[in-house]
C-alpha cells in the first residue's frame, strides 16, 4: 500500500462525508482493491482506461546484452539533443544509471520516490526546460509526463517491463 493512501485513510476518518477522489496511473487490481479499502469506499465509481494512446508510436527492440551500451548509442546517434525518459525497477538502479550516462557525457538525472519534493520539482523543472536531456526514472516520475514544448520528442527505455503492460 502506498504510504499517500494510508495517510488519506486517517483524513478520511475525520472526514468521513466529504468526496474524495484517488487517482493512480500504475497501480494492479490487488493495489486498487488495497486503496478502495484504506479509504473505506462504499459507493465509488472506477474509471480506468487503457495505457494505449493513439497518438503514440510505439517501437519494442529486443534486448541486447549489454543494455546500457545500447541505450547511450541510441540516444547519442538518434536523439543526441533531444530529451528522454529511462525507466529502471529500483531507486538505486537510476541513480547508477543516470552516473553511468553522465560518464559518456549525456546530461542525465535520476528520480525516484526518495528524492526530496524540492529535488523533484527542480529536476522535472529541468527536464521540461531541456536543460536536463534524460531523466533515469522509478514510475514516480508517472506515465502521462507532460512537455510545454509539443516539437520536443519524449522517448522512453524500459530497463524494465511495467506491470501493467500487457504482451
Amino acid at each position: 500500500m502506498r504510504s499517500q493512501y494510508e495517510a488519506l485513510s486517517d483524513i478520511r476518518k475525520h472526514f468521513p462525508n466529504v468526496p474524495i477522489v484517488a487517482l493512480t496511473a500504475t497501480a494492479t487490481s490487488e493495489a486498487l482493491q488495497d486503496i478502495v479499502t484504506a479509504l473505506g469506499l462504499s459507493d465509488y465509481v472506477l474509471l480506468s482506461q487503457s495505457f494505449n494512446r493513439p497518438n503514440l508510436r510505439y517501437t519494442v527492440v529486443p534486448k541486447k546484452r549489454d543494455i546500457e551500451t545500447t541505450m547511450v548509442q541510441f540516444i547519442k546517434e538518434k536523439y543526441p539533443n533531444e530529451t528522454g525518459i529511462i525507466y529502471c525497477g529500483a531507486r538505486v538502479r537510476t541513480e547508477e544509471v543516470a552516473f553511468r550516462l553522465r560518464t559518456q557525457n549525456i546530461m542525465a538525472k535520476h528520480f525516484h520516490a526518495g528524492l526530496a519534493d524540492e529535488d523533484k520539482k527542480r529536476i522535472q523543472q529541468e527536464w521540461q526546460n531541456g536543460e536536463c536531456k534524460i531523466i533515469v526514472a522509478t514510475i514516480a516520475f508517472g506515465m502521462g509526463v507532460d512537455k510545454a514544448d509539443g516539437k520536443r520528442r519524449i522517448w522512453r527505455v524500459y530497463t524494465i517491463l511495467p506491470a501493467n503492460f500487457f504482451l
